[in-house]
């Protein structure tokens, strides 16, 4: 993965942009503020072509450099397809539990296998709704 800049750039400081040493107030050089959005700008794409390097479907040679929408929706839709994989094991390993415990076999109790691993089932963590997204947790 790539370095990313030190510097806050999700928090409005007007500290940064007004000079309260200066008489009047004034504001920065423009260069300051371009310079400091630049390396923000920089920093995304960075992180963007991490994505598009980890997420399938994006190396084929026939395939022009993702944008930046399509690499976010392709990585959103890999990670609910990942999900429901997830799921539809753990269904089958249900099953498979239902089988040892109908004495249908001599196999080890694989409920824990997930646990192991620390898998928590989406519809029992509470954290997502049916749709795949997160739920506004109340505080």
């Amino acid at each position: 993965m790539s370095n990313f800049h030190s510097s806050s750039t999700d928090e409005c400081d007007f500290d940064d942009i007004i000079d309260p040493s200066s008489p009047g107030g004034s504001k920065k050089p423009r260069l300051t503020i371009n310079a400091r959005e630049r390396r923000r700008m920089h920093d995304l794409n960075d992180a963007l072509d991490d994505l598009r390097s980890v997420i399938p479907y994006a190396h084929s040679p026939n395939v022009r450099k993702l944008s930046k929408i399509a690499t976010l929706l392709l990585a959103k839709n890999y990670i609910l397809m990942q999900a429901n994989a997830l799921e539809e094991l753990r269904r089958m390993i249900g099953v498979m539990n239902g089988n040892v415990a109908l004495g249908l076999g001599n196999q080890t109790n694989l409920t824990s296998f997930g646990a192991n691993f620390g898998f928590q089932s989406l519809e029992t963590s509470g954290d997502f709704n049916r749709c795949g997204k997160r739920r506004k947790i109340d505080t």
